[in-house]
């Protein structure tokens, strides 16, 4: 591989490390709001609305503070926001890894020289992405899964 080609693989590397990072901290985000929304609503909103409004009909404020907090709890249970949280964060702690220890030729790329590092590089690069990928996609198809409501009448 040309030192041309090679310093385009590693910026794309370091490209993808810095992708990886920031949406794992967008899941991340996501994971920690909607807990905090569904917290703040339980914890803080309904109390407060039942003294505010302690003697007058609650029903219509009560339905839909729960409607609100049911919609939080679908979204996450929908989008899987901690487990692509923890997908995106685990392949960056990886790929970064990886990435120093093939720049300081450190575990394993030790006495190679660079042709036999950077295939190493490469090797362990895309064995890790489809771990991703497959990680991923299992994690979208039990989001997907819906429970089987058909029920067998007499």
């Amino acid at each position: 591989m040309s030192s041309k080609a090679r310093e385009l693989f590693i910026g794309e590397i370091i490209s993808k490390i810095e992708e990886y990072r920031q949406r794992y901290k967008l899941y991340k985000f996501l994971f920690l709001f909607t807990k905090a929304m569904s917290i703040v609503v339980v914890g803080a909103v309904i109390p407060g609305l039942a003294i505010i409004f302690a003697g007058k009909n609650l029903t219509k404020i009560i339905a839909w503070v729960s409607f609100f907090i049911g919609v939080l709890a679908a979204i996450d249970t929908l989008f899987k926001f901690k487990s692509q949280w923890k997908n995106y964060e685990l392949f960056h702690i990886s790929l970064s890894s990886e990435y120093r220890k093939y720049k300081f030729k450190s575990d394993g790329y030790e006495g190679l020289d660079d042709e036999q590092s950077l295939s190493r590089f490469v090797k362990i690069v895309t064995d890790l992405e489809e771990i991703s990928r497959k990680d991923k996609m299992e994690i979208l198809d039990k989001a997907e899964q819906l429970p089987d409501l058909d029920v067998q009448r007499e």
